[in-house]
This record gives structure tokens, sequence and C-alpha cells, in this order.
């Protein structure tokens, strides 16, 4: 079944239309409608509204029937493991140079690593 066919819309359907299809869906599919069914059919919904209504990934789906699934987890590196790396990186060029002490070095760059992401992470939410 196509993204299309979930909508119950044409393939040269406005995204205007592609909202309004999903809206009327959804009201009959809808979990909290449902006593908590229909959870399935309301995700194929969303992903069929996600995927429609950006002229981008609805171009690539035209051409080749297929899409990425917005609702994956990718496995894309954290700022935390950014940072982390980052810092370690720095750390370990400093002490082979015997610019710094190692044991003291260490545990004052990590005391400040954890404060870095703590300020980022709080920032972000």
């Amino acid at each position: 079944m196509s993204l299309y066919d979930i909508l119950g819309v044409k393939p040269n359907s406005t995204i205007e239309s592609i909202r309004k299809a999903f809206r009327k869906k959804a009201k009959i599919v809808h979990p909290d409608i449902n006593n908590g069914e229909g959870h399935e059919d309301f995700l194929k919904l969303q992903k069929a509204l996600i995927v429609l209504s950006n002229e981008e990934t609805r171009k690539i789906y035209d051409e080749t029937g297929e899409y990425e699934d917005p609702f994956r987890k990718t496995s894309v590196p954290t700022l935390d493991q950014n940072v982390m790396g980052i810092l370690d990186g720095i750390i370990h060029g400093l002490m082979e140079q015997g610019l710094f002490p190692q044991e003291t070095f260490l545990k004052n760059a990590i005391n400040v690593a954890k404060q870095i992401n703590s300020k980022i992470f709080n920032e972000v939410e």
C-alpha cells in the first residue's frame, strides 16, 4: 500500500489536500478516540503526512517508491560524545608533550568536561 493510499489521496494531490486527508482520517483512527486502539494505523498516517507534505521527501518517494522512516532512531553521535572526543584528543596531545602532570590534569579535565556538558544540555532543554 502506498503512502498516497494510506491517506486516500492521488499522487498529484496538493500538500493542503494531503493535510486535509490526514486530519480527516486521524479523527477516525486516533488512539485517544479508539480507547487506545489504532496506534499503528495512526503512525502510518503520520509517516505518510510527514513524507508527502515535504516537497523534498515527496519527490524522492515519487521517484523511488522509498522513504526514510521519520520515526527511525539514528546513531548520530551525541554532543556529549563529540565534546569528550575533542577533550580526549587535547588531553593526550598535551600529556605526550609533557606539558601537564597526568593525574592532576585528568581529574581537572574530567570535571571541566562534566561542567561543559551540563551547561550545554541545560541550555538545550
